[in-house]
C-alpha cells in the first residue's frame, strides 16, 4: 500500500505538505505526470514541487536525485520502508491543479502525489490533515472516505 499524508499547515503561503510512505522496489522512480485525461495543455506539475527529500525507516536521509523535470531516482533502496517528503506551492485555480488559503483548499492528487514508477496498481491510502482554524471545511471527493475526527480524514483507492 502507498500512504500519502497531506497537510495543509502553510496555507498561508499556499504551500501543501505532502509525506509518502512506501516499500520501495530497488530502483525506485517517483514521479508527476506533465498532462492529464481532459486537458488540451502540457501542465508541467512538477514545477510546484519543492524540497524532495527521502528516508530510511531510521530517519536517516537518503539520495534523491532529480532525473528529468518530472522524475526523481531514489538510491540507498535496500532499505524497505521509504518516507518522501516534499512541499507543493498550491496557487492555481484551475480544476487540474491545486489551490489552497484560508477561504478554500482545493487539490487534484495528480499535480501533488508523486507516482511510484512499477507500482501504479497498489491501493492508496491518503490522510488529509487540517489546521485547526480550517476545520469548519467540508471535504468533497469521489475517493471513499472516513472521518476519525473533524479536520482528519482518510481516504482510500
Amino acid at each position: 500500500m502507498l500512504h500519502y499524508q497531506i497537510e495543509f499547515d502553510d496555507y498561508r503561503q499556499h504551500l501543501i505538505h505532502v509525506t509518502l510512505r512506501f516499500l520501495a522496489d530497488p530502483t525506485q522512480v517517483l514521479s508527476l505526470p506533465t498532462w492529464i485525461p481532459g486537458s488540451y495543455l502540457i501542465r508541467e506539475f512538477s514545477k510546484h514541487i519543492e524540497a524532495v527529500k527521502a528516508y530510511d525507516e531510521d530517519g536517516r536521509q537518503l539520495q534523491i536525485q532529480k532525473l528529468e523535470k518530472n522524475k526523481w531516482r531514489l538510491f540507498n533502496t535496500d532499505h524497505e520502508l521509504i518516507t518522501v517528503e516534499y512541499d507543493v506551492y498550491a496557487y492555481d485555480l484551475s480544476v487540474r491543479g491545486a489551490y489552497v488559503d484560508q477561504n478554500r483548499l482545493y487539490v487534484n492528487p495528480a499535480c501533488a502525489c508523486l507516482g511510484l514508477e512499477g507500482q501504479e496498481h497498489k491501493e492508496i491510502e491518503v490522510e488529509v490533515f487540517l489546521p485547526d482554524e480550517l476545520k469548519h471545511f467540508q471535504l468533497a471527493t469521489g475517493m471513499q472516505a472516513k472521518s476519525l475526527v473533524k479536520g482528519r480524514y482518510t481516504l482510500k483507492a
